[in-house]
């Protein structure tokens, strides 16, 4: 609660934000609280870690492709597609506890068919999985020196950035472009039939209705990611429009430059400080006492995750305590 507090001071709340999360119970609950008016979004491979637990003692390969189709109920973009494959995977498993799972989620937080905000693609949290990832080594240092070496890591990443983003001569991020293209390369031989200045249709294998005034396909991909779909590049094009005037300002390199423009600057080592000996200047430890036993470094299991259990050889049972700790009667 305080984290997201110190956040809206930062963020606002007149922008339109999404949240993607592991479903931790404390961000449920705070999240609705702080920023009542925001998406929240449930990572899917926290979901699928969520089902493996489900499926305990079944073969590797049945676990894949179930997870495969609950990836497709993620990625639905239509109602009746995602009815389709859950059904499929209700029928599949027929096991209870996989039910009540499927059940205990809210089909607007982890599925495109019926979220509501805007996610850009993203249905994970990896980025902060893979920031947690780089700053892993200086977890095990002092406070002074774990700031330090994260701000080190940030000053080196900021500026790797902005000299990575001064060579791309286009106006799209390099995936992004690559994206266009492809998407260029793939429509142009199917047919579009002009209904009015904004509304068209476009044939494929099948017919898709394209409303470019309204921003919206009958594939819902330009809905859901912010991108246009190949349906909506083959549309604008034929219509004589810029496929750029449509495109989000989030995938443009001149965003991806502001976003890295900041810079952070060294800090010069305590050696250099100059330091008066003022009392006002002195910084007193804390008053708050350091908790006994190891600073956590794992990953906090996410909520509806199992956490693996070991058999110890003291009291052969199962838990999470130790030879030491274990009070079981011998």
């Amino acid at each position: 609660m305080w984290f997201l507090s110190q956040l809206l001071k930062v963020v606002g709340s007149s922008r339109r934000l999404t949240f993607v999360s592991d479903r931790q119970q404390g961000l449920l609950d705070a999240l609705s609280s702080v920023f009542p008016n925001a998406h929240h979004a449930y990572c899917l491979n926290h979901l699928k870690r969520n089902l493996i637990d489900k499926l305990v003692g079944l073969h590797t390969n049945y676990k894949l492709s179930l997870m495969k189709i609950l990836v497709k109920c993620a990625y639905a973009p239509t109602v009746a597609s995602f009815q389709h494959y859950m059904e499929k995977l209700r029928r599949i498993v027929g096991n209870g506890r996989v039910d009540s799972m499927l059940d205990g989620l809210q089909n607007d937080k982890w599925a495109n068919a019926f979220f509501r905000g805007k996610r850009y693609g993203e249905m994970s949290s990896n980025v902060a999985e893979s920031y947690n990832n780089l700053i892993g080594g200086a977890r095990e240092l002092p406070i002074t020196c774990m700031v330090d070496m994260i701000r080190v890591q940030i000053m080196t990443q900021l500026s790797n950035k902005r000299a990575e983003s001064k060579i791309w001569p286009m106006k799209l991020c390099p995936v992004m472009e690559k994206k266009l293209v492809d998407s260029l390369k793939l429509a142009k031989s199917w047919d579009v039939i002009v209904a009015s200045d904004t509304v068209l249709e476009v044939h494929s294998f099948i017919s898709f209705y394209v409303d470019i005034d309204k921003q919206t396909c009958s594939c819902h991909e330009w809905q859901l990611n912010g991108f246009p779909c190949c349906h909506i590049v083959h549309a604008l094009r034929s219509s004589g429009r810029d496929v750029y005037d449509f495109i989000d300002t989030f995938f443009r390199v001149d965003c991806f430059r502001e976003s890295y423009k900041e810079s952070v600057y060294p800090v010069p080592s305590s050696e250099r400080f100059d330091f008066d000996g003022a009392g006002s200047l002195i910084i007193k430890p804390s008053i708050t006492k350091k908790q006994p036993g190891q600073n956590k470094k794992k990953r906090i299991p996410s909520k509806g995750e199992n956490v693996k259990q070991i058999k110890y050889g003291r009291c052969l049972k199962y838990g999470n305590h130790n030879k030491k700790t274990c009070k079981a009667a011998i």
